[in-house]
């Protein structure tokens, strides 16, 4: 999975801080996530934030966070994909730690703004 990963891609992230790796993950991955969502609607966590939620027009937008250990889906795609391998060489790291999850899901059409945060001053990491 890392030849997917170039060295145009490893500098544009490390000068962007940002990078979208195409086709990483094959549809059993997208299932999975798929099915971890699912999971999440039908047993929310208390952190979670429902932004829309209109049954009638088929509308939701939501929010969860912290939900290792919590979702068995998202675990998997965590810790088991080619996610972890593609992190590391993208940051030209041996290894990537997993810090935090959160999970943030709009269906086609929901035309709300994901409401504006600042992660940089709550958490207690550098680098």
């Amino acid at each position: 999975m890392s030849a997917l990963v170039t060295e145009q891609h490893i500098e544009s992230y490390t000068k962007d801080g940002v990078l979208l790796v195409r086709n990483l993950f094959d549809t059993k991955w997208i299932h999975l996530v798929a099915e971890g969502i699912e999971e999440n609607l039908r047993n929310p966590t208390q952190r979670t934030r429902e932004y829309v939620n209109e049954p009638e027009t088929g509308m939701h937008f939501f929010f969860d966070a912290c939900v290792k250990g919590e979702i068995e889906a998202y675990d998997c795609l965590m810790m088991s994909s080619p996610m972890a391998e593609i992190a590391a060489k993208i940051m030209r790291s041996s290894t990537a730690i997993l810090f935090y999850i959160s999970v943030f899901v709009r269906t086609p059409g929901t035309h709300r703004r994901t409401p504006w945060h600042q992660d940089q001053l709550s958490w207690a990491a550098a680098g």
